[in-house]
């Protein structure tokens, strides 16, 4: 029978929560660079979704625990946030050299979902119920623009709808 495992039990001096964290950067999720991405490529866009994509899963997995109330997990969520906000300046960045108003528009609304979320995981007083609340509201974005802008699927690959990018 698997062994259950309580996020805010400490069973060592790291405890599971940082162990959690530390796996996930072996792993390659948490991540943060001082570079910012250059998106000038399909392809390129296409890498920064995907690398938005991870870090946004991080945060819609941390969001929901126990362990949001520690300031440690916080702090690792704004990294993510980060991150997504940072792959998502780049990309609005492609969309309107492309010319695509959509585009640029979508991520306007996707980089204020963003803003919205990091202030919140910014106060000192945690509050989880909103910080959820601003996640599902950054997906609402992320959705959006997904129906708006793509097609495919993950078996045939993703691609821009015809005439997004030119």
């Amino acid at each position: 029978m698997a062994q259950e495992h309580d996020l805010n039990a400490t069973t060592s001096s790291a405890g599971p929560v940082s162990r959690f964290v530390a796996a996930m950067a072996v792993l390659g999720f948490v991540q943060a660079s001082a570079v910012e991405p250059k998106v000038a490529t399909v392809d390129e866009f296409r890498t920064a979704m995907k690398d938005a994509g991870e870090a946004f899963a991080v945060i819609t997995m941390m969001t929901p625990t126990p362990a949001y109330l520690l300031n440690s997990v916080r702090g690792d969520e704004l990294t993510q946030v980060a991150i997504v906000r940072s792959q998502m300046a780049a990309s609005r960045t492609f969309l309107a050299a492309k010319r695509s108003a959509e585009g640029v528009r979508l991520s306007d609304e996707m980089l204020d979902a963003l803003d919205d979320l990091d202030a919140i995981l910014r106060k000192s007083e945690p509050d989880q119920a909103a910080a959820i609340d601003a996640v599902e509201e950054v997906d609402k974005a992320c959705a959006a623009c997904h129906r708006s802008m793509r097609e495919g699927n993950e078996r045939t690959g993703y691609r821009f709808r015809p005439g997004i990018v030119g």
